[in-house]
């Protein structure tokens, strides 16, 4: 079963069921200025536990590594983006993004990622 998000498909195959797990509010937000930077939407994680909180964790999809380079410094640098990061709602202590992991992970040939 495949589903679309409300605004449009965040995956370059409109067959993956990439928004499933993506909340309206996240697709209006991040996840919006991502697709716009050429990355497809997988997941959006806040942790529940742990010595790290707060603590987000986003998959997201890219062809390639270059296109990964590309499209973080597309996404970090889109003024939607500084305007939803700069937001009063997320000035915690300690702060949302005061550590950033990055993974890089390749799907075997049966993924559907």
């Amino acid at each position: 079963m495949t589903s679309k998000p409300p605004d449009g498909h965040l995956s370059p195959d409109p067959e993956v069921p990439t928004a499933l797990l993506i909340s309206p509010a996240r697709l209006n937000g991040e996840f919006g200025i991502f697709a716009k930077a050429g990355a497809a939407g997988v997941f959006c994680a806040d942790a529940l536990i742990g010595p790290r909180l707060p603590s987000l964790t986003y998959m997201l999809g890219f062809p390639d590594v270059a296109a990964l380079e590309a499209g973080w410094d597309e996404f970090s640098a889109d003024p939607a983006w500084k305007k939803l990061s700069s937001d009063p709602q997320f000035k915690v202590h300690p702060p949302t993004a005061s550590n950033i992991t990055s993974i890089v992970l390749r799907p075997l040939a049966c993924s559907q990622v």
